[in-house]
């Protein structure tokens, strides 16, 4: 969490689905308003659902749900921004106060 410049909370997550190319070391970045995203419309809660074959006294249970992901006001929430330009890299020993 960084601090609040803009009056709103601001968080980084980093997630593996995001693109990455390692020959040029460019990536996406995505931003979401956490307050305004979309909603999870479930349709079935979850529940036991049990089978058996009393022939071959194989028992199954397993549980199952029914859900969805809905993107509210027309997707506004969301915002993208491809290859951003990255800063220079400096190795560990010159980023190192001299004392």
């Amino acid at each position: 969490m960084l601090p609040g410049y803009l009056g709103l909370p601001f968080q980084i997550v980093v997630s593996p689905f995001a693109r990455f190319d390692p020959k040029t070391r460019s990536t996406d970045i995505l931003m979401f308003n956490s307050r305004n995203l979309g909603a999870l419309v479930v349709k079935e809660d979850p529940h036991v659902q049990t089978w058996e074959d009393a022939r071959y006294g194989i028992q199954e249970m397993f549980v199952e749900e029914s859900y969805g992901f809905g993107i509210i006001n027309e997707g506004q929430a969301i915002g993208s921004g491809g290859s951003p330009p990255r800063s220079a890299q400096f190795s560990r020993e010159y980023s190192r106060r001299k004392r």
